[in-house]
């Protein structure tokens, strides 16, 4: 089944490999103009850049950390700037920031853990 996004602006968090990669690449693919977000990962942002455009799809990258308000206002601000709007949003990012038992985590590393995998959502 097609699905014809033209026309839209879609979100990917965390589409700089993976899944929020391969969401990204086929919401490209579908016509929507994507924003490939990344935290860390520029050349893995870039790389899914690459793979949209060679779909046929448009798009751009913006580095940010979802789990930190600050740069999700920047974010949402530069979208309206270049965009105009949002259609679509993907909440993708989240990520393993240490291996250890709950019970051993230290509160910093435990409120990492949930900046990341539930406040970045």
């Amino acid at each position: 089944m097609e699905i014809d996004l033209q026309g839209k602006t879609a979100l990917v968090t965390g589409a700089g490999s993976g899944i929020g990669s391969a969401i990204a690449v086929e919401l490209g693919r579908s016509g929507a103009f994507v924003i490939v977000n990344y935290r860390s990962n520029e050349a893995g942002a870039r790389e899914t850049l690459t793979r949209i455009e060679q779909a046929g799809g448009k798009g751009q990258i913006y580095a940010a950390n979802v789990a930190r308000a600050d740069e999700v206002q920047k974010l949402m601000e530069a979208i309206a700037s270049s965009a105009g709007r949002l259609d679509i949003l993907v909440n993708n990012a989240g990520g393993l920031v240490q291996r250890a038992k709950i019970a051993d985590m230290s509160e910093e590393l435990w409120d990492e853990v949930m900046d990341i995998n539930v406040k970045s959502t």
